[in-house]
């Protein structure tokens, strides 16, 4: 698998388990603190994260 393709996948694992903590505990401040960390990045992994959110709201 591909460096980049790594990151993603890894990118869209945190944001799954990072949903499911927050919808846990109530956190969403956490979560909207890592969005906008994620925005501001340029890599694989916050691709991946942005992406899986994005799939999970349009569903």
């Amino acid at each position: 698998m591909s460096t980049w393709a790594t990151e993603n996948n890894f990118g869209r694992q945190h944001a799954a388990r990072l949903i499911e903590d927050c919808t846990a505990t109530g956190d969403f401040p956490r979560l909207v603190r890592e969005i906008r960390e994620m925005a501001a990045a340029h890599d694989g992994v916050s691709v991946g994260f942005l992406y899986a959110l994005a799939e999970r709201t349009l569903r």
